[in-house]
């Protein structure tokens, strides 16, 4: 039985599916079969997914260039740790300008993959950021209540504001609410 050929149009719709191929050659017989292959192995395609708002796409592409920045800093930092004129001139070693460059490096990568899971949607990096915008509120509230010595109430207050409106951006936005619900 043939059931047609397809191709995506639409990324964000499992319905946009329309014909394009001739399913009775080579590859494009495998192409059309992945419906078929899909609901064979009883994986549900919702008919009706939500299309993700601008403002996460806007954290998504954010969190893209700050994965980028990190991971191009651990390199650099990789790069230039037997530097005489950079340990000279810093009050790090050789082997903690190697210990730094890999841990950004890593970091950026784990700030790649949460980036791009909350651009499709996951649940698990919606949590994950929420969690670390809640412990930078707790980590910008401490220095405040107990009067640390060169914290600064302006700076510690931006750090608040700036957790807040991305949970509320999680969180609080009716469109976010349809495209994490979907």
């Amino acid at each position: 039985m043939t059931l047609g050929t397809w191709s995506r149009v639409d990324p964000y719709a499992a319905s946009a599916l329309t014909p394009s191929r001739d399913c009775s050659v080579g590859i494009d017989n495998l192409l059309c079969s992945a419906p078929e292959l899909i609901a064979s192995l009883g994986v549900q395609v919702s008919e009706t997914t939500a299309k993700r708002p601008f403002i996460i796409s806007l954290i998504g592409i954010i969190m893209y260039l700050q994965a980028l920045l990190m991971v191009g800093f651990g390199i650099l930092f990789i790069a230039v740790r037997n530097s005489d004129e950079v340990l000279g001139s810093t009050d790090i070693s050789s082997g903690g300008a190697l210990t730094v460059g890999i841990v950004l490096a890593v970091m950026g990568v784990v700030v790649l993959l949460v980036a791009r899971g909350l651009r499709h949607g996951s649940l698990a990096a919606r949590n994950l950021i929420a969690f670390v915008e809640l412990l930078g509120i707790a980590g910008a509230v401490y220095p405040i209540v107990t009067h640390a010595a060169g914290a600064s109430i302006a700076s510690m207050s931006g750090t608040i504001l700036g957790a807040l409106i991305v949970l509320w951006i999680l969180f609080g936005h009716d469109a976010s609410k349809r495209y994490f619900a979907a």
